[in-house]
């Protein structure tokens, strides 16, 4: 059927309509899809190595899983330098889909991750958050308090440290009201000399 001046969209077959739609809204919905989703790519050293078990600290306490290769994150709580490698005592938080920690009340356990080189301790602080990949090697006495517990130990292979989140204060200005420092709500009312 040839396009002519006369014929609305109205009348146009559906065929047609459903051919145009295909053309144009589907491209440019997967093109949106394939950009957003370059947006949550995690970083390259913690994708590499897997496929990781979904085992946290608390399940690997018990010694069961040695040998496992995980992925796990948390708050730094101290960095120890020893001879040829760093071990962190970790708050072990839960990961999203990029692999950092989010802040919750709701720790997966604490473990100790042990990884070769040396980490500044003044760059590893305490609450920094990283992610470590790595597999699980038994389990390490560690003192907290007056009590001691038998934490899991990561011989991790990657570490990640994420950057500081900046708490951002966004006040709105009240929206049908501003302030000049020139403007005179009174302005009408003045009598001009």
């Amino acid at each position: 059927m040839p396009y002519t001046c006369g014929i609305t969209p109205a009348i146009l077959p559906v065929r047609l309509r459903e051919s145009a739609m295909q053309r144009f809204i589907l491209p440019l919905v997967l093109g949106a899809a394939w950009l957003l989703g370059g947006c949550v790519g995690m970083p390259p050293e913690l994708a590499a190595g897997g496929p990781y078990r979904d085992i946290t600290p608390a399940e690997a306490r018990a010694g069961e899983f040695d040998g496992e290769r995980v992925r796990w994150g948390g708050a730094v709580v101290q960095a120890v330098p020893q001879d040829g490698m760093t071990c962190f005592d970790m708050v072990g938080l839960p990961l999203d889909q990029r692999g950092e920690p989010f802040e919750s009340d709701n720790s997966s356990g604490r473990f100790q991750a042990c990884i070769e080189g040396f980490f500044d301790p003044a760059i590893y602080s305490n609450g920094r958050h990283a992610t470590f990949t790595g597999r699980i090697d038994g389990s390490v006495a560690q003192r907290i308090g007056e009590a001691e517990f038998q934490l899991p130990r990561l011989r991790a292979d990657q570490v990640h440290l994420w950057p500081r989140r900046r708490e951002v204060q966004y006040v709105p200005y009240p929206a049908p009201y501003y302030w000049d420092p020139f403007y005179d709500p009174y302005w009408r009312y003045r009598r001009l000399e």
